[in-house]
C-alpha cells in the first residue's frame, strides 16, 4: 500500500480495492496461462494477431465490459454469460462499486484459471519435447 501513497491512492479507494491481486487473484494470471497457450500453439505474429482478431477483439464487446450482457440477443446472451472475460468483468465490477465480489463470479473465474494454466501447462511441455 505504501507504494500507491505516492500517487494519492488510499487504501480503502475503489480503485485500489479493484487492483490488488489479494482482491482479483485470477484476472492477470488468467489471461497470462491464456497467453502462453496461444504462443505454444501460434506459429509467429500473424497467428497471434489472427486469435486476437477473431476471439478476443469479439470477446471485448459480448462479455459486459462495453454493453450490459442482458441486452444482447438471445443467442449471444446466453453465450456470453461462459465467456471467461464476462466473469473477470462483472468480478471487477462488483469489487469497484461495493467493495465485495460475488462468489459464483469468482468460482468462475478460478475455474477459466485452473482451465487455462491446464492447457498452458500442457502446450508448454509439449512444446520442450519437440
Amino acid at each position: 500500500m505504501a507504494s500507491l501513497a505516492h500517487v494519492g491512492l488510499k487504501e480503502d479507494s475503489c480503485f485500489t480495492s479493484a487492483v490488488l491481486p489479494e482482491k482479483a487473484p485470477s484476472g492477470e494470471a488468467q489471461y497470462a496461462c491464456l497467453a502462453v497457450a496461444v504462443a505454444m500453439v501460434a506459429g509467429g505474429d500473424k497467428d497471434t494477431l489472427l486469435f486476437t482478431n477473431l476471439i478476443v477483439f469479439p470477446m471485448t464487446f459480448f462479455c459486459g465490459t462495453f454493453f450490459p450482457v442482458e441486452r444482447l440477443p438471445g443467442f449471444l446472451k446466453l453465450g456470453s454469460w461462459f465467456l471467461p472475460l464476462t466473469a473477470a468483468t462483472y468480478n471487477l465490477r462488483g469489487l469497484a462499486l461495493t467493495g465485495a465480489s460475488n462468489l459464483s463470479w469468482l468460482g468462475q473465474s478460478l475455474g477459466w484459471l485452473g482451465a487455462f494454466y491446464l492447457l498452458a501447462y500442457y502446450l508448454f511441455k509439449l512444446r520442450r519435447e519437440d
